[in-house]
């Protein structure tokens, strides 16, 4: 088991960053509003290429009051960051992640008074969700939606499935839920409509970066994602007795918040449209889900976490699982594979750099046919040899540029499976591999700096 020494919570973390990364972290003391305010300081500070961890010490809730929650948001939005959060640099993110993913831990269950997520418990009438400060990020969102809510539901078989879902705010004790068709949690959801049965849900909002990143992983559907997330986490995930969905129904015990609810099986309402990773607004789903509200638990000092949503905070955090995936998949096949990128141009999902070190002619024709059918989101595939930095879009233009010859080195699959967020008005998406990489017999050499002075360092003429 990897050391991780932390008490691997959402407080904790924040006061790490702070010691270690006191540039990478901003406090905004101004009082802000939830509607389009925050989203506007984070647009700013995008542009200005300014990506930091943004804590708003004082923010209106949903009535229009002072909330009695600080806001942090933007967390996943720098890679480099992510990479210190699981102890490694910004090149080795997705093989760090894969290891860590894949040595699942067990679980432990704390008592309800050992858990920190208890301090304060609402149910029932006493629920109000309104009280939080749930962040509208777009103008054209159908409102304020809950956008770092881990959505944990249970099956009798396979155990825990953890999931971001986009969770618009109905009303006091109502949130609008969109289920990727296909996913784990319509899955799951399918076989409680099946029995008639509404299905419990735990959203949690809150915690680790790990616990994040654990959530997203892209394991088989029989793999409890609640041991993934303490692999990821390095330690077990401790956990206690929900207050609302039974005993068996197992919550994080140092989340800052958790709702507890039921998807229910008989109603359906519009829900969307929201501003998704693509950059493009998402659909509205005319025959959404809708969460029943039944119990909220919270620390009494709980922070409100939220994701920057359609920008890094929220592609970052979604493409590193992929990325793994992708490298583990490969690499079981091809000795050549040294990376992969799922860079933020395409949205963390639709487009994939492939950094190999190329055995023979061919293989990369077989390598973007692999990499674009093992996960269906990816539109554009691109090989390049070892001495591109793949995670430098120039570089993999250049190579584009020079190595690329398009009459042979381009196809395209005509007709394969559309995601849904897809923005392409199409029902099927077209895909495209491209080969960046000089022939085995062809290398040209590139310019590089002298080797004489390559010891020597910038700083060393400044003087």
């Amino acid at each position: 088991m990897e050391e991780v020494n932390t008490n691997m919570d959402l407080h904790t973390f924040l006061e790490e960053l702070k010691k270690d990364r006191p540039y990478d972290i901003l406090e905004v003391n101004k009082r802000v509003d939830p509607f389009l305010e925050v989203s506007t300081v984070l647009w700013h500070l995008e542009m200005a290429n300014k990506n930091l961890v943004t804590v708003f010490n004082s923010v209106n809730n949903l009535k229009g009051a002072k909330s009695t929650f600080k806001v942090v948001t933007n967390i996943f939005a720098s890679r480099d960051r992510c990479a210190y959060i699981l102890n490694t640099n910004p090149e080795s993110i997705s093989q760090k992640y894969g290891e860590l993913e894949r040595k699942t831990i067990e679980p432990v269950i704390v008592k309800p008074e050992d858990a920190p997520v208890k301090d304060v418990v609402k149910k029932d009438d006493e629920v109000n969700l309104s009280e939080l400060p749930i962040i509208q990020h777009h103008e054209r969102d159908a409102g304020p939606y809950i956008t770092a809510g881990v959505c944990v539901a249970k099956h009798s078989t396979y155990g825990y499935n953890a999931a971001i879902l986009r969770l618009q705010y109905k009303n006091l004790r109502k949130l609008g839920v969109f289920m990727i068709p296909g996913k784990h949690t319509d899955l799951y959801f399918k076989c409680y409509k099946e029995s008639g049965k509404d299905m419990p849900i735990a959203i949690v909002i809150g915690h680790h970066p790990r616990f994040y990143l654990g959530s997203q992983t892209t394991q088989p559907i029989e793999v409890d994602e609640y041991k993934v997330i303490g692999g990821v986490m390095g330690k077990p995930l401790r956990l206690t007795h929900s207050e609302s969905l039974g005993k068996d129904f197992l919550i994080p015990a140092d989340a800052e918040i958790v709702i507890e609810g039921k998807v229910l099986v008989d109603v359906e309402e519009p829900e969307g449209p929201f501003g998704e990773f693509s950059r493009y607004y998402g659909y509205q789903v005319e025959r959404g889900r809708v969460i029943e509200v039944t119990a909220i638990n919270m620390k009494k000092d709980a922070i409100y976490q939220d994701i920057f949503a359609g920008h890094a905070d929220h592609i970052i955090l979604g493409a590193i699982p992929i990325e793994a995936k992708l490298l583990y998949e490969l690499r079981r096949a091809y000795s050549s594979i040294k990376n992969v990128h799922l860079p933020l141009s395409g949205g963390g999902r639709f487009t994939c750099y492939i950094q190999i070190k190329k055995n023979f002619e061919g293989e990369t024709k077989n390598i973007l046919l692999a990499v674009l059918g093992i996960h269906n989101s990816i539109k554009l595939a691109v090989t390049v040899d070892e001495d591109i930095n793949i995670f430098d879009e120039s570089q993999i233009m250049w190579a584009l540029a020079t190595r690329a010859k398009f009459s042979e080195n381009i196809f395209v699959i005509p007709k394969c499976q559309r995601i849904s967020l897809d923005p392409v008005p199409s029902n099927f998406s077209d895909k495209l591999g491209i080969d960046a990489t000089f022939p085995l017999d062809k290398r040209m050499e590139t310019l590089k700096p002298p080797e004489k002075y390559k010891q020597i360092s910038f700083e060393d003429y400044l003087k």
